[in-house]
């Protein structure tokens, strides 16, 4: 499993390290990144100003991102 970020844009709702184009979401909080519905349905529980961390691979390294929303 695991979501591909395929396009960035420019009005992302969040602050922080910004994602790639071609990093795969493994998890955001935890929580498995099984398709966009559960990560949507993960980042509408937050509210503004809380941390999301996000387990990404990029370059073949898996990471962990810290970002917060805005």
């Amino acid at each position: 499993y695991g979501l591909v970020i395929a396009a960035e844009s420019g009005d992302a709702p969040y602050s922080g390290e910004s994602l790639h184009v071609g990093d795969v979401i493994y998890e955001v909080n935890q929580a498995p990144a099984v398709s966009i519905r559960a990560v949507t349905s993960t980042l509408a529980a937050l509210k503004s100003g809380d941390p999301v961390v996000l387990e990404i691979e990029r370059g073949g390294t898996l990471m962990y991102v810290t970002l917060e929303l805005d």
